[in-house]
């Protein structure tokens, strides 16, 4: 779909929004321009800092098991 055509369907789109609507459209816009923002590469430094971290948690017991999390899943 080319841009201009893609363009006129959203505003034709939009247009039959209630305002409530549009600030949810908005919103979901925005959580898409955030996520690819909060997708950008880590160093090899922080990677290794935090699988160093998150093996230090495991090792201390910190951590749910597969049964668990099923249990606890069950009762959502």
């Amino acid at each position: 779909m080319k841009a201009n055509s893609i363009n006129t369907e959203l505003n034709k789109y939009l247009s039959l929004l209630t305002t409530e609507q549009k600030e949810l459209v908005v919103r979901l816009i925005k959580s898409f321009i955030n996520q690819k923002d909060s997708t950008s590469r880590i160093s090899i430094e922080q990677y290794n800092k935090e699988v160093s971290e998150a093996m230090k948690e495991a090792k201390a017991g910190n951590y749910v098991t597969q049964d668990e999390l099923e249990r606890e899943s069950s009762l959502w």
